[in-house]
């Protein structure tokens, strides 16, 4: 238990490096879908459709996780980070853990179709 000690102090560098590492492939697979929406004539008019749903689905899944009093402008505020980093990936609060995990886990989902689709249509 105390060889971990020491690994308390590297934990604001190793946070920072995953969020930057996250912002960054997350710039890469909007870049990349934006250049082949661009680059194939036909999937110019869905160029935008990527990052739309990408936004709707944090405002949703943000929106059906909150408490009831919450109003939506927050969600759709939120919702603009939500495109480049999972904002509840490290929320361990006693009340928000749960809803907070089930939104990683939706995005995570979202995200590796996303992904996925970029690498078949690239290949």
């Amino acid at each position: 238990r105390t060889e971990w000690r020491g690994c308390k102090k590297l934990f604001p560098l190793l946070h920072k490096s995953f969020r930057a590492v996250e912002v960054y492939f997350r710039m890469n697979v909007i870049i990349g879908f934006l250049l082949v929406c661009y680059r194939y004539r036909l999937l110019r008019d869905l160029m935008m459709v990527v990052p739309l749903v990408d936004y709707l689905m944090g405002v949703v899944l943000l929106n059906w996780n909150s408490p009831d009093k919450e109003r939506n402008s927050v969600h759709f505020i939120a919702g603009l980070a939500m495109i480049f980093v999972d904002m509840a990936f490290f929320v361990d609060r006693q009340n928000f853990a749960a809803p907070a995990r089930r939104i990683s886990q939706s995005l995570l989902c979202v995200r590796t179709c996303e992904f996925a689709l970029l690498l078949g249509v690239l290949m």
